[in-house]
């Protein structure tokens, strides 16, 4: 059954269809999961009346505002096999998100969130891996949000989080391939996304690298950042 989801897209966005109404152009296309997506010009920081379900999502800055995007990742059927990166992760989100683990963070004043990061040589699967984790993610219900700005990532999550009906508890999940490429430019931003001032309850931070030798030792040593890091 094909469902209607609302979100916001900026009208300066003109490469697909034009379909005129009586108060505002709309724009209709085919998102993941057969999802049709109604699309409004309407800054997304105004959109309280919308509620994102589940799924990936890229955000857009243009000269008309935020706006959030539906995200297709055009991959194939997912297989997961035992002890794979991809098995691994879920099986660490599984642990991390546990009420038991939950329960003894927030004894000691601690959020609960996660960071994994995948490294080696491109072209061994670590792409497929992201694909993988972002399925399973979805399949729980979970928002995940693809190649956000890391400067201003929380934004996006306070904003997600402060649309009607959004649940505050539900996990959304940050996906960053080639983090090398942002040390130079967001390294604070990502430090205090991953774990100081700007870390938000229930995110996941997900991210690869093809040259971990590029990635400091202040993102990889201490668990609270990357919980998890897979060859």
């Amino acid at each position: 059954m094909v469902s209607t989801v609302t979100i916001a897209l900026p009208d300066d966005l003109d490469d697909r269809d034009k379909i005129e109404d009586d108060q505002s152009p709309n724009y209709l296309f085919t998102a993941p999961g057969d999802i049709v997506a109604q699309i409004k010009p309407m800054p997304a920081s105004t959109c309280h009346d919308y509620r994102l379900k589940p799924g990936a999502y890229s955000v857009v800055r243009s000269i008309s505002g935020d706006f959030v995007i539906p995200f297709d990742f055009n991959h194939g059927p997912v297989i997961v096999s035992p002890d794979s990166p991809a098995d691994q992760i879920a099986k660490f989100l599984e642990q991390q998100f546990s009420a038991k683990v939950q329960d003894r963070l927030r004894a000691y004043g601690e959020i609960v969130k996660a960071g994994v990061l995948l490294y080696g040589p491109g072209g061994t699967g670590k792409s497929y891996t992201i694909y993988a984790a972002v399925a399973a993610a979805i399949a729980k219900g979970w928002i995940v949000l693809v190649e956000p700005s890391p400067g201003v990532t929380d934004e996006w999550i306070d904003l997600i989080r402060n649309m009607r009906d959004q649940p505050d508890d539900q996990p959304i999940m940050i996906v960053w391939e080639e983090l090398d490429t942002r040390m130079v430019r967001y390294r604070d931003s990502l430090l205090n996304l991953l774990d100081g001032k700007n870390s938000r309850e229930n995110v996941v931070v997900l991210a690869t690298t093809n040259h971990i030798n590029e990635i400091p030792a202040t993102f990889t040593s201490r668990p609270s950042r990357f919980g998890k890091i897979i060859e």
